[in-house]
């Protein structure tokens, strides 16, 4: 899944080990993994993935880092915990038929999706 360095901060996951994607790594081959992941690869013997290097296609990715295992539901994509997250510009380059299929957000406490709606419906009739 190629994302940017705030996919962490809306889905409010917490990195287990090393670190999460971050803007710095645009066009980068690094790679955070999911928790479930991780302990699949742990358990064929991959001990410590941090640091270590995974292909993905025909691509060699560098695990930057392991995010913790986060309960399913809400918003959160699919297969998180057995995903791999690449930078989004990464993403676009590396993989023929990469295309942008989700857009995440996190509204401001107190603000309400009618109260957004309303705002993105004012600056469209400006």
């Amino acid at each position: 899944m190629g994302v940017t360095g705030s996919f962490r901060d809306i889905n409010k996951i917490r990195v287990k080990e090393g670190r999460f994607i971050s803007d710095l790594d645009t066009f980068s081959y690094f790679c955070v993994i999911g928790g479930q992941l991780a302990s699949k690869l742990q358990n064929l013997g991959l001990q410590q993935p941090v640091g270590e290097k995974i292909k993905v296609g025909d691509h060699v990715f560098t695990v930057a880092g392991i995010i913790e295992t986060v309960p399913m539901g809400g918003l959160r994509p699919y297969g998180i915990n057995d995903g791999i997250f690449i930078p989004i510009t990464t993403a676009e380059r590396a993989f023929e038929k990469a295309e942008i299929t989700n857009i995440m957000a996190r509204m401001a406490p107190g603000v309400y999706h009618i109260q957004a709606k309303q705002e993105d419906y004012s600056l469209h009739q400006k």
